[in-house]
């Protein structure tokens, strides 16, 4: 099946379950794009990488498909327990892929999608989760989507908290950089593509 075709399912199964998720994947999947493109030269992507963020980063959060509805649909701040049932999503949504990697086409680049997904809340300097990955063990490609999810989760109003404006956002993920949680470079990307859509 056509990826785009499959990415297009995937938000609609989850438009219907959780119509938040639904339009998170469609947002980070545009914002990932914009990113992969601004630093293609940066981390050397070729025109199929670029294309490959855009469609994967809309399969982030698959493993939320999973996850009680009554969690994700919470009116209230999570308890500590709740967030590590959250904290599944990763590893739940590798496994959902990796069911079925065998009846994926041999062209996919399967190690791109899956790292997208077990990884995209891992930090820089080691404090993110499922691994604790670091520095270099964190792909160009995460980083992207790292990015672009934290800005497009503080920047939507949920139940339970408000939205930030994109300014504060940007702020705040610059502060991020300085203490060395996510990557300078695809920051920069971001902020280049909303002072060319805001101007």
């Amino acid at each position: 099946m056509n990826t785009k075709i499959a990415s297009v399912i995937s938000r609609g199964i989850a438009k219907a379950r959780d119509p938040y998720t639904a339009t998170h994947l469609d947002n980070v999947g545009k914002l990932s794009l914009e990113i992969a493109k601004r630093t293609a030269s940066d981390f050397g992507f070729s025109e199929q990488q670029i294309a490959d963020i855009s469609v994967f980063s809309t399969f982030h959060d698959i493993g939320k498909l999973v996850i009680p509805k009554e969690i994700l649909d919470s009116p209230y701040p999570l308890t500590d327990a709740e967030k590590d049932i959250i904290k599944l999503h990763t590893v739940l949504g590798e496994k959902m892929i990796k069911d079925v990697k065998a009846d994926l086409p041999p062209e996919l680049n399967v190690d791109m999608l899956l790292n997208i997904i077990r990884s995209h809340h891992e930090f820089l300097d080691g404090s993110g989760y499922p691994d604790g990955l670091s520095g270099e063990e964190i792909s160009p490609e995460v980083r992207i989507v790292t990015v672009a999810d934290i800005f497009d989760a503080i920047t939507t109003f949920r139940q339970y908290k408000h939205s930030w404006t994109p300014k504060k956002a940007l702020n705040e993920l610059q502060l991020m950089v300085d203490y060395g949680k996510i990557d300078a470079v695809c920051l920069q990307a971001l902020r280049d593509y909303y002072d060319e859509n805001t101007n």
